[in-house]
């Protein structure tokens, strides 16, 4: 009985020893993540400077695009004011998130129609602020 628990004891021990000596499956880091919070904080920034497009004039008003397609172009386009913006501010921040878009774009693969987003224009609205345009083909 004794050379049975000691068998058994052995085996146990070597089928231990032996999944102690493959290491753990590799997790997916933390960063793997971290371009689509990067992409939200640039946005986030954006969105921030142009904050509301008071306009007392259409020429007060600019459309701004904001993001990448894929294929070229911006994913969308945002109204914003000259009057209570800085432009460089704006146009710095802008490309910022674009390249981090193209970025995440590239590593990921993705590709998209190519369908180009016209500029819709902006103009001042009814409220006193700016508005997009609308886009007619």
């Amino acid at each position: 009985m004794k050379r049975m628990n000691r068998a058994l004891l052995a085996a146990l021990l070597t089928h231990a020893l032996a999944a102690c000596a493959h290491p753990p499956p590799a997790l997916t880091p933390p960063a793997a993540a971290a371009p689509g919070a990067e992409i939200e904080r640039a946005r986030a920034e954006l969105m921030q400077a142009v904050g509301e497009p008071r306009c007392s004039a259409d020429t007060q008003c600019r459309s701004l695009g904001v993001g990448a397609r894929p294929c070229g172009g911006p994913q969308s386009y945002v109204a914003v004011s000259t009057l209570n913006t800085d432009a460089a501010v704006l146009e710095r921040l802008a490309l910022r998130h674009r390249e981090l878009v193209r970025a995440e774009q590239r590593q990921s693969g993705r590709v998209g129609t190519c369908q180009v987003l016209p500029d819709p224009g902006a103009q001042c609205g009814a409220a006193g602020l700016c508005v997009l345009g609308s886009v007619t083909r």
